[in-house]
């Protein structure tokens, strides 16, 4: 019993940790800051700190991400990189397909390059369009960790990892033969304490000493593939 409870103990912190790694993340820059940073003609400036900020937080809000592209677009727009721009426009109309710029905000030589992404509706019939330079993804990690934790293997399988049939059948070979030798070890146990022949109590206990480490064994590959498994959809992704 003792043994068991240190093993959920140590499951419970190892998904506490995997869990809690989103509350050690620092704070992203405001968009005030980069609507400041822009204001000021700072437009390289502008599109590191996005292009940084995308990078270090890829899963981001619909109405942030709308602000980010809108910035990013309007700062490579405003350092003459127009097919970039037009990329980001391409971005921004797929995350909000209704926005569009007061004309007052912005110069026409922008207008006009929003106005072609605007305008080219159906990418696969223009050689000229422009495909989005980001794309929106669900973020589905704490999903799969969720299944890995019901069973090994499922989270992995769920992402496209063949890898997971790997961890499935390990921890379901392991657990099998976890519980058939902890009643072969049981049953000799038993046979072991019956026994009144001298002749036959050293081979008896030897049965049973047998058995007991092979159910011990089975049950720290058990252990020890079930905490791998965790440690492999929590931290790798391909």
């Amino acid at each position: 019993m003792g043994c068991f409870l240190k093993t959920l103990v140590t499951l419970g912190l190892f998904t506490s940790f995997i869990f809690g790694q989103d509350s050690l993340i620092v704070t992203s820059i405001s968009v005030a800051e980069i609507k400041s940073t822009y204001e000021n003609n700072r437009y390289g400036e502008v599109e590191k700190l996005i292009k940084a900020e995308l990078e270090r937080f890829p899963q981001q809000s619909p109405q942030r991400l709308t602000s980010l592209m809108r910035y990013l677009a309007l700062a490579q727009a405003s350092q003459g990189k127009d097919n970039e721009a037009q990329r980001t426009f391409a971005s921004l109309l797929l995350i909000k397909p209704d926005h569009r710029f007061d004309t007052s905000e912005i110069s026409p030589k922008i207008k006009r390059l929003f106005d072609k992404v605007l305008l080219d509706s159906i990418p696969s019939q223009s050689p000229d369009s422009f495909l989005p330079s980001y794309v929106i993804q669900t973020d589905r990690r704490y999903e799969y960790i969720l299944k890995s934790i019901l069973y090994p293997g499922w989270g992995q399988l769920e992402r496209g990892q063949k890898r997971g049939y790997l961890w499935g059948t390990l921890f379901s070979v392991a657990l099998l033969g976890g519980g058939v030798s902890s009643y072969m070890a049981h049953r000799a146990q038993s046979e072991y304490l019956d026994t009144t022949d001298p002749e036959k109590i050293e081979s008896a206990y030897d049965n049973f000493n047998q058995w007991y480490q092979i159910r011990n064994t089975f049950f720290v590959v058990t252990f020890a593939t079930y905490t791998i498994n965790l440690a492999d959809i929590s931290l790798f992704d391909e």
